[in-house]
């Protein structure tokens, strides 16, 4: 369940900041998604990160925000992968 809520948690994050640049938002979120996705499954792994979400207008910190979000979106995806695969299945 705590997956769950974290997951929900970064799309709404993902939806309210849906306004930012979008080229250094997805920069910013690839980077982080992937970081975090490696941090919660605990190896380092490439990650196949989702869609970006587009954001519409332009921001001083949109890479930040980018990073941010993609980070906690990634370190739930890696968590939620690492207990279904247990830390014996990631070969």
């Amino acid at each position: 369940m705590k997956f769950i809520g974290i997951s929900i948690i970064s799309i709404a994050i993902v939806v309210l900041f849906a306004r930012y640049a979008p080229g250094k938002f997805c920069v910013g979120f690839e980077r982080g998604y992937t970081l975090g996705y490696q941090r919660g499954l605990g190896i380092d792994k490439p990650a196949t990160f989702p869609t970006c979400p587009a954001p519409a207008r332009k921001s001083p910190g949109a890479r930040e925000s980018g990073y941010l979000i993609g980070f906690i979106q990634g370190m739930a995806d890696g968590e939620r992968d690492w207990a279904l695969l247990g830390p014996h299945g990631h070969g």
